[in-house]
């Protein structure tokens, strides 16, 4: 699989979804760079209908990098306070007030 850049110039949500669908009949992964949260929500809600295409923003790609931050963070700090006991209980939950 090669990746390659595509330029879509859109008015709306509508116009987006539109023009994409016209280059996934080609792929089988679209990454939305540089697009407005609601006009790449609207484009992969409308792709998810189908299943044919996933559909990830910049949005997602944030959400994965803060999940993995968080876990690598938790399990650093397990390793650091575990003991052979406790190893197998987890990530160390914190009680924040």
């Amino acid at each position: 699989m090669t990746p390659f850049r595509v330029a879509v110039t859109a008015r709306d949500a509508d116009e987006l979804a539109v023009a994409m669908r016209a280059v996934a009949e080609t792929v089988g992964a679209v990454f939305l760079a540089r697009t407005e949260a609601v006009r790449a929500r609207a484009v992969q809600r409308d792709f998810a209908r189908s299943g044919r295409v996933l559909v990830v923003t910049e949005q997602d790609t944030l959400a994965i990098r803060l999940a993995t931050e968080m876990l690598v963070t938790l399990r650093r700090l397990e390793s650091r306070r575990s003991t052979p006991a406790s190893s197998s209980r987890g990530p160390a939950a914190c009680r924040c007030s």
